[in-house]
Parts: structure tokens; sequence; C-alpha cells
């Protein structure tokens, strides 16, 4: 029989020899050949034999048979992978093709590999061109060949990872715009595996659901099945898949453990799959809710949990909780699973699931009652850590998964459940040296007061996520306590504040974690802080730096004695408002040789960079300390409402305040967003906004695909115009040498602060930015200038201007000639009667930027052409229109 069709195959294909026919044939399992169309084994044949180390991959589109336009037959025939089946029905699945028929084939080896013939027919989306389709699912299948084929990869695994996330990434943005029905609960499935002599057939009966091959082939993979062969069968809206599996090493999976693993994964995974593109890291939210329902598999022996998962919203918040942050899943939902899907199920709005600040305090009472009347004071502390961990996890659950939930939430949450945890640490301290020393007593035998401190972002009520409690502890005067074994005040306080930090132990390092350096003499002084002590130190001829002086801005009293809190704040406005005690200058210096050690080159550090949370901070402690000598309205903590007071008392303008306490919001959202994104409080330099993790960090922040601006463009937008708008303010109110390190505009700030161009010529004040045009290979800087200003001049919405000008710039300097892309665009834009229309297309619609650049600077003819037709802009922008191959009929009709 093998013989006949080779001959057939020969005669339709004469290029062929029959002994190479045959070769390919000999390989190939007859029974699942003569499944297939007849009309298609030559072509097949023909495909195969093209196969090669330099074409791993062979693609045959073919159309639809029934001829409605739409539908679409597909051969894919190439070298066999182990994740290949997953990486196929994900790229199908991207470019949404609605399979309804399929068969997977795999040979046996031929020069020691084995080939596969992947074969599936589907519908194609509506309005879709297939030429289009074609080439973009053509140039995905060879990307992902070309990964798999790398020789002697060192690290495999990697590699697996690597296109994993990849092919999830691609599923993920094709969901964000599928258009499906989230809300509908999917109808359940009828599983049945059987064991065969090689491997385990695994029969799967259901509706016919889009994404469900990709999320099932994605299990498989999860749970490193290599597949075999596959049929799908769908019949008036009814799925009947077959898979034939083996594990790794090519055997049947006869554990019934791991069966009963796979067939829990592929009944849950399938809802799951329909809400990845909700997670920051879709990837990492798939491999985890496998882990999370395998566990709870494990845990609940007997417990249907498919009930516990039914809820289709309940998926999309759980998506968006595991795709979110590596710590969030290591250190809370591993270790609670059990208690974290009944969380999350009862998750609305109007009843959060973290302790509002004004309760928490009897909250934290209340769980303590019963071991503190018990007197087991280890398991107090026990507790109190306990209460405090679950509840900045809760705080950060509120935070990520309910809508409209700003920073400010996060911080007033945090900070109140920080001040709640350090009063009840110093009461437990108290407690214990009371018992041991008795009460520590003035030399007049009164009782010595004591006061603990927030610095920071704990004294500025802004805690975010993994930040640490810098506090410090004072007390008012000497002596000793009155107890059998009396010690000295000093050591009474000195031992109990000890105590204190002790008491509060960090989850993970940076995360509520005590920190005690900004105490007088930093780590070389004691912890406890004589009252007189705390004045000479402070004071303008004390030892303490400016910068030491300029924290105290942020010295907020949180618990001991309220008398000594208000003395101890006295002092401090005293000092920082009232004296010359801080000197301008020493703070520049020693910004200057923070700078020099936190940053690194080619490497943007979101806190310390210039315009970051460092200067917006510094300077509006600076702005505070010089005008709140005559304004005790400027002496609060909170960085907030000391923008909101300089702008009423006409220090700034509102408009300006507005603009810093956006750029406050977005960078404090940045910094949680790293923090979160590596569990490290630390490492705050950005990904290079071109990798994945710049886009997951732009996701775990709130950005979403707006049209065509990815979520790593909006975030590289606000990233480059909150700094810019910060270096503006602050250079403005504190002069140019408040931004330490040597000065770099760039294109934003040139745009903000509008270089001097008068009659068309480029002033002295101008030659600075036209350096940013020489320095970015402009030939003609001045010229360019120019040339960008009337640009901006044309925008009536500024705003719109200044987001464009980020994106396009990064076009323009690429090109082959940046001096004529620049100069043709604004000679074309002089011909729009509505620039900001243009402007508004090109910001919603990168890809037309990348279109239109290219011809602007490539052909003065194509460019003189598009400057006397504007018209012609969205027509030869469209990528369509550029892209499809014409006959030259098409071209002389055109």
């Amino acid at each position: 029989m093998q013989e006949a069709l080779a001959d057939r195959i020969h005669t339709s294909i004469p290029s062929l020899t029959k002994p190479e026919i045959m070769r390919l044939l000999d390989v190939l399992p007859e029974e699942r050949i003569n499944r297939l169309p007849p009309s298609d084994i030559a072509d097949i044949i023909a495909g195969l034999s093209l196969l090669g180390p330099d074409h791993p991959v062979e693609l045959l589109f073919l159309p639809g048979r029934n001829g409605d336009g739409r539908s679409m037959e597909l051969y894919i025939l190439g070298y066999d992978h182990a994740q290949l089946f997953s990486i196929l029905t994900g790229i199908l699945a991207a470019q949404r093709l609605d399979i309804r028929e399929g068969q997977l084939i795999t040979s046996r080896r031929l020069d020691g590999r084995r080939l596969i013939i992947d074969y599936f027919s589907g519908i194609l989306p509506p309005e879709t061109k297939t030429p289009v389709w074609s080439r973009k699912t053509r140039a995905l299948v060879e990307e992902f060949y070309q990964i798999l084929e790398v020789p002697g990869d060192k690290d495999p695994e990697m590699r697996r990872e690597r296109i994993q996330q990849r092919i999830i990434e691609l599923v993920s943005s094709s969901l964000e715009h599928s258009g499906r029905q989230r809300d509908q609960l999917l109808n359940p499935m009828h599983i049945r595996i059987e064991q065969l002599e090689r491997s385990t057939r695994i029969e799967l009966k259901s509706s016919d659901t889009p994404f469900f091959l990709f999320s099932l082939s994605s299990v498989l993979n999860l749970h490193r099945l290599r597949i075999e062969s596959v049929n799908i069968d769908t019949k008036n809206g009814r799925l009947i898949d077959s898979l034939e599996c083996t594990d790794m090493r090519g055997s049947p999976i006869i554990s019934q453990r791991k069966l009963d693993r796979i067939r829990l994964s592929i009944l849950i995974s399938k809802q799951f799959t329909y809400f990845l593109d909700q997670a920051p890291d879709p990837s990492k939210a798939l491999v985890r809710f496998d882990s999370l329902i395998q566990d709870l598999g494990q845990a609940r022996a007997g417990e249907d949990i498919r009930g516990l998962l039914a809820s289709p919203e309940f998926h999309g918040e759980l998506a968006l909780l595991l795709g979110t942050s590596d710590f969030i899943w290591e250190d809370f939902i591993r270790i609670q699973r059990d208690s974290i899907l009944p969380l999350l199920r009862n998750l609305n709005p109007d009843s959060l699931l973290s302790v509002a600040p004004e309760e928490v305090e009897s909250a934290l009472d209340r769980h303590l009652a019963d071991h503190a009347e018990s007197g087991d004071r280890d398991a107090v502390i026990r507790e109190l850590n306990a209460f405090k961990n679950r509840q900045s996890f809760l705080i950060d659950l509120d935070h990520i998964l309910v809508r409209n939930l700003d920073f400010f939430f996060l911080s007033r949450r945090l900070s109140a459940l920080a001040d709640a945890v350090i009063r009840r640490a110093c009461a437990i301290a108290w407690e214990a040296m009371t018992e041991q020393y008795g009460t520590p007593r003035t030399a007049g035998g009164l009782e010595t007061h004591w006061a603990v401190f927030g610095l920071g972002k704990l004294g500025g009520n802004a805690l975010g996520y993994a930040s640490d409690l810098e506090l410090l502890f004072a007390y008012s005067d000497s002596g000793q306590s009155d107890g059998p074994r009396p010690v000295a005040n000093r050591d009474f306080f000195e031992k109990m504040f000890k105590y204190a930090s002790g008491v509060i132990s960090a989850k993970k390092e940076g995360i509520f974690q005590v920190d005690l350096r900004l105490r007088p003499y930093g780590e070389d002084g004691p912890v406890a802080v004589k009252l007189d002590t705390f004045s000479s130190y402070y004071r303008e001829d004390g030892k303490a730096h400016s910068a030491e002086r300029l924290a105290l801005v942020r010295l907020r009293h949180i618990g001991g004695n309220s008398d000594l809190g208000r003395e101890v704040l006295s002092l401090r406005d005293h000092i920082v408002y009232e004296s010359d005690a801080i000197e301008i200058a020493e703070l520049r210096d020693l910004r200057r040789v923070q700078l020099k050690e936190k940053l690194q080159p080619g490497r943007t550090n979101a806190k310390f960079a210039p315009g970051g949370l460092v200067d917006l901070e510094y300077n509006v402690q600076i702005l505070q300390v010089s005008h709140g000598r005559s304004n005790e309205a400027l002496r609060g903590p909170g960085i907030h409402a000391a923008l909101e007071a300089l702008s009423e008392l006409g220090t700034i303008d509102p408009e300006e305040a507005r603009a810093m306490i956006g750029a406050y919001r977005f960078h404090r959202n940045l910094i949680n967003g790293l923090r979160m994104l590596r569990g490290n409080a630390e490492d705050l330099f950005l990904p290079p906004a071109e990798e994945r993790e710049f886009r997951h960090l732009a996701r775990r922040i709130g950005y979403r695909r707006d049209g065509e601006l990815s979520e790593a463009d909006q975030l590289k937008i606000d990233f480059e115009t909150h700094s810019a708008r910060v270096r503006r303010f602050v250079e403005r109110h504190l002069g140019r040498d408040a931004i330490p390190g040597e000065r770099r505009l760039t294109i934003v700030d040139l745009v903000l602060g509008r270089a001097p161009v008068v009659g068309g010529e480029v002033g002295a004040e101008g030659e600075e930015a036209a350096s940013i045009f020489a320095s970015a290979g402009f030939t003609q800087p001045r010229k360019a200038l120019v040339n960008l200003l009337g640009l901006q001049d044309r925008s009536a919405s500024g705003a719109e201007f200044l987001k464009l000008i980020i994106l396009a710039w990064e076009r323009i300097i690429r090109c082959a000639d940046p001096d004529m892309a620049l100069n043709n665009w604004e000679q074309f834009v002089r011909q729009l009667e509505d620039p900001d229309i243009h402007f508004r297309q090109l910001l919603s619609q990168p890809r037309r930027m990348d279109i239109l650049f290219r011809l602007l600077s490539s052909s003065q003819f194509l460019a003189d052409t598009l400057i006397a037709n504007p018209a012609f802009f969205l027509w030869s922008t469209d990528p369509d229109v550029v892209t499809r191959p014409r006959t030259q009929i098409e071209m002389e009709e055109a």
C-alpha cells in the first residue's frame, strides 16, 4: 500500500524520487497518514523533504474547503520538540483561529530525529485578511523554531521557561482583545484516561471554547508530558479531543497519583486560562495556579475544590494575585493556601479584607486578649507578629485586587498597622523591664517618661510595600529604677528599647524591619536618646549633619508619654524651622555623594535618579524649612499636606502642587511595584524598556494596553514626564544646583522648558538645549531645535505633544537621517488643519509612527509627496496597505 502511495506522490511531484518518498513514508504511522485528505499527502511529503538544519519547519496554508473565505487549513511540518504542541496551539490561540478539527502525527526517528505533521482546520476571526494572517502565523512559528533549534543549549530549563513565558504572553495579549464573556461559567467536561501499550490516552468531551486547546496543552506541558498524537473533532459546538501522551522518557504514565493531578489540572485550568490577561506576569500566574490547586487537592482530601473555584469573577482576582509578586506567592499564598481561596471569594470593594486604620488597635487587642491574660509573653509576641504579617498581607491583597484604591490607601493602612504594632511592642518591653528592674525614676522620685517617634516614610504616614520602620526612642531624665535590682535609667531604657525592637520580626529583609540608624550618632550612639542629648546633638552648634536635621521634618510621635512627645517636637521645631541649623550646601554635597554611590552607568534608579523620588522629597522638605519659620502650617511630616500648604501660601502654583502630588504618587507606586516585582527593598533599578520585565512592572502598577499603546510605552511616558517635571520644579524654586551631578537634559526637559528661539535662530541660552540633538546624532542641532519647537507650537494640547515626543524621539534618532525625519515631519504638520488630531493618532498607534518616520527619512521624494498630500497619511501608514504584495495590474490601477 505504501508502494502505491509513493507512486502517486512521485507522479504528482516528479522532482521527488521514489526512494526519497519511501524513506519518509517508512517512518510515518500508516494508519494516521491514511486519515489525512489524500489530495494533501503529496504536498506534505514534499514539505517534509525540505526539512534540514537550516530549514527546520515548513508551513502549508490551504483555503478552507467550504469556500466561505474565513475557513483556513494549515499544516505545520517540522522536527519534533518536547514543548512543540503547546507552542503551536498557543500561536494559533494568539492568532485567534477557532480550531474545529486537527491531528498531530509523530514519526519514528529519521536520521536521529523525529518529524511531526500538525494539521489544523478552523475559522479565522471576522474581517481577517488571510495573507496578513498567514504571514504573521508563519513568522511566529519560525521564530519559536529558531529558539528550539539552538544547538548545545547550556541551560535547557531556562530556555523552556523563556519559551513558555513568551507564548503565554502572546495568548494573554490576544485574550485582552478577544471580546469573550468573562462572567460565564464554562460547561464541565468529561475526561477518560486509558492505558495503551506504549502511551496513555486522554479523551476529553466538552463544549468548544476558544483557547481550550492551548489551556490543555499548557497543562500537559507543566506536567512534563510528551504529546505523541492528537485528534481534534468539533461537531455542533461539542469538542472531542483524544491525545496520546508519554512521560519525557517515552513511557506511559502509570502513577495513579500523577494521573489524578493531571485530571484536576485539566478540569480547573480551562476556566482560569480565560483570565491570564489579568495577571501582570501571565506565565507565573499559570504555573502558580497549577501548583496551588495541586497543593489544595492534597490538603483537602475528599473535598471537592472545584466548588471553591466555581466563580468566574474569582478567577480574574486569582490571576491578578498569582501573577503579581514573588514575595506574596512564596511567603503568604503557599503558606496560607487553605485560607486564601475563601478570602478571595468574599472580596468586594464594600467589605475589604484588611482592618481600617481607626480599628486596627482594637482588632490587635482582641487578637492578643487570650494570650495576654495567660501571661505567656512569648506567645503574645508570636501572635503580635502573626497579626502584623497577616494584616500586611491583607492590605497588599486589597490594594492589588480592589479597583480604584490608590497608593494612599496602602500607605495609610500600613502606617496605622505599624503604629499599633510599635506601641504594643513598647508596652510588652516596658512590662518585661519593670518586672525585672522596677519603674525608672528621676532624682526627685518622679516617674521617668519615654516616647517613640517615627521618621522617614513611617514618620510621614507614607509606608509602602517593603518599607522599613525608622524609629527614634527618647526618655526624659537621668536617675534609676526603683526595683529590687535597680539600674540607671540609661541602662533601663537601652534594654527596653532594644527589647521592643527585637519584638518586631521582619517577615523578609526590608519589610517591616526596624531601622534605628537615624538616631543621634547613628549606629555608634545609644538606642535610648536622653532629651538633653537630642537637643545638644541636633541644635545649630551640635554634631548632627544637616541631612540628619532635615530628616526631623518627618519626625512624628507614635507612642509613649504625650507630654514628652510634644516637648521633643517643640525642640524639633526650634532646631529645624526657627534657627539656621540646616546648611543647604552641606545637603547638596551629601546628595552628590549619594548619587555617585547609588547610580550605575546605563541603568536608571527609580528612587535616586535625577528627578526621582529622593529629589522630590528632599526639595519639598527644604521648601518646608525655608518657609516654615513664619508659616507653621508647613511643619507637618506629610509631603502631600506640605505641597498643599505651599500652594495655599502662594509659595508654589496650585498647578505645580497638583503636578508634584501626581509625581509623588507615581514614583511611590513605581517603587512599590519594583519591590513587589523582585521581593527586594534595595534593587530599584528599572528594567530595560524593551524587556518583558518592564512590561510586567507596568502591569503590576496598573497599566493596561490602550489600543496599540502598550503598557510599557505608557509607563515610559509617565516616568520620563514625571521625572522631568520634578527636575523643572526643583530648578525653578531652588536653582540648578539643587539637582546634583552633571546636568543632562532630555527631550522632555526641553519641551517643558522651551529653549529661547528668536526669529528662527537659537539664542545663547538655547545652545544647551541644542546639545541634546548633537549628542543624538543630528548634524544640524540648531535647525533640529527650531523644528521641534515649531512642532510644539502647532499643538494646542501641550500634554498630548509631551507624551508623543517621548515615543517619537526614540524612533527619530534611530532613523538613517534624523535631521531629515524631523524637518520633514515639521513641514508635514504645517500642512494639517488640526495637528492635535495627527498627534493623537500617532500616540495611540505607535506602529504608524514607525512607518511615517521611515518614509520621512528615507526618500525626499516620498516625503515631499506626503507633505503635498497630507490625506495620504492614513493610507500610507496602514500596515496592510504597505506590506500587502500587489500584482502588476493592481500597481498600474493604483
